[in-house]
């Protein structure tokens, strides 16, 4: 009797497990052809830095989505989604892939998983002041640097005069343009470009103006909105620099006595992201961070890490990492929820398709013991089929075509479908008389049966499948008068 229950449950699990390995290859290859992972990496890095997860719908993942693939240079430090600034880095970038479609056109696929380090080393670069707002400071360090050593605050403090109109200028010139900009009531490409200047590659805010100017020809739709966000980053990174020159400026004017040119130098280089230490580059992070809009939950996860950094840009990296892994773990029960609901609809169209019916095959492996021996014979060691690759399907397709040439009752049967009365005939039941409302209404359940426990995943039933193997194979514990 113990045999017989347990060489029943080996083949019904066998059966489980052979149709959501199917099941599994299909959800995989749908999964794939829509992007599902990387749809929900873009949505969770967006509720963990833009928006609270409340507020994240289909819509704005796929507005996210859709912007990091066209135009993933166009994030600006204002109200652009921190997200899209991110994957404007070179190192996430190069997790990107070009897919190659018909009549040589092709298409950008986001990645379905960053690393964690990955991560964190591209989100602190992207909070750091761009390389735009610290090419002032080093044409000012070599201005200073060609001072006499004897040079006084005041000379210091004179050619940061001679620096200030410029970066006044260039922020009042932005200004205009966003305002122009957004003032369009038709933003063609044309129009847009018309009003932003045409900027020289002589200096790093002309060339930043070339590289709005680029990314708005190179949009493929909304160039009024890239060009906001890109001028809005410029203009950010123009008042970054009028702060550091103030600050630059009113310590000169506090600095009594001598060295005022080497304490000049020292205090540029503690601005400068090449050279700045640990406690620098925290300080111009916070800044950074702080500038964020206030409803970013970035804003206030990384001024929390921040403060329990202790002055350590490694250990602020290492924080970063884990709360990068927090929300990935999140993002995987985003998708494991998608799974398995898609895994049922699968599993139950496999079992309507090859007629897998659950009670019925549980019916016959219970009253035929040749059947029953065979599919445990076929269970093996509980691996089957799972190592294939890219044969898995036909792998699948084979054993259950070899198990109904055994006597299970499972796929659809020529003899069955020949009959006058068609499917009707072929929807009998070992529980009720044929043919009947009944009967379709058991199939029916054996089938909604089959496509919960494929909900499972394959994993769980051929892990299932192993544990009754090794059961089967330790036999039941001999009674005490057999001991003795």
């Amino acid at each position: 009797m113990w045999s017989q229950v347990l060489d029943t449950l080996i083949g019904v699990v066998f059966i489980f497990a052979l149709v959501s390995l199917l099941a599994s290859v299909v959800v995989e290859t749908i999964s794939t052809f829509m992007q599902r992972r990387a749809h929900y990496l873009l949505a969770g890095l967006s509720a963990m830095l833009d928006k609270p997860a409340a507020d994240v719908s289909n819509a704005t993942t796929r507005q996210v989505v859709k912007l990091v693939k066209e135009n993933p240079d166009s994030g600006s430090q204002d109200e652009s989604p921190v997200t899209l600034r991110l994957f404007s880095h070179p190192m996430m970038r190069s997790l990107q892939t070009r897919q190659l479609h018909g009549l040589g056109r092709s298409a950008v696929r986001n990645p379905q998983y960053v690393p964690a380090s990955t991560f964190a080393r591209a989100l602190i670069d992207t909070l750091m002041p761009g390389d735009e707002g610290a090419e002032p400071l080093r044409a000012l360090r070599t201005q200073v640097s060609a001072l006499p050593a004897t040079a006084s605050a005041n000379d210091v403090v004179a050619l940061v005069d001679g620096v200030r109109p410029l970066t006044t200028a260039q922020a009042t010139e932005l200004g205009n343009t966003i305002a122009a900009v957004d003032a369009l009531v038709d933003p063609t490409k044309e129009a847009v470009l018309a009003l932003v200047p045409q900027g020289s590659s002589d200096d790093a805010f002309g060339a930043s103006i070339k590289r709005v100017r680029k990314a708005v020809s190179d949009s493929g739709s909304g160039p009024k909105e890239v060009c906001l966000r890109a001028l809005r980053d410029l203009k950010a990174t123009a008042e970054f620099v009028q702060g550091r020159l103030d600050g630059f400026s009113a310590a000169m004017t506090a600095h009594t006595g001598t060295g005022a040119r080497d304490a000049a130098i020292t205090w540029i280089d503690h601005q400068l992201p090449e050279s700045a230490q640990d406690a620098d580059v925290l300080r111009l992070l916070r800044e950074g961070v702080t500038n964020l809009p206030q409803h970013f939950p970035a804003r206030a996860s990384l001024l929390a890490l921040l403060n329990q950094a202790q002055g350590g840009v490694t250990r602020l990296r290492t924080s970063i990492e884990e709360w990068y892994d927090g929300q990935m773990g999140r993002i995987s029960g985003w998708y494991k929820r998608w799974s398995v609901g898609l895994l049922f609809v699968i599993g139950f169209a496999v079992a309507v398709f090859a007629n897998v019916d659950t009670m019925q095959v549980g019916h016959t492996l219970w009253v035929d013991q040749p059947v029953r021996t065979a599919v445990v014979a076929a269970a093996g060691n509980g691996t089957v089929c799972r190592d294939e690759g890219d044969k898995t399907a036909e792998c699948v397709d084979k054993k259950l075509d070899e198990l109904a040439k055994a006597g299970l009752p499972i796929l659809w049967q020529k003899e069955c479908l020949s009959k006058q009365d068609g499917w009707a005939g072929c929807l009998t039941t070992a529980f009720s008389p044929p043919n009947t409302a009944l009967a379709f209404g058991l199939k029916l359940l054996g089938w909604v049966v089959t496509g919960i426990a494929v909900s499972f995943g394959a994993p769980f039933w051929f892990d299932a499948l192993s544990k009754l193997g090794n059961l089967r194979i330790a036999g039941t514990k001999p009674s005490q008068q057999e001991q003795t």
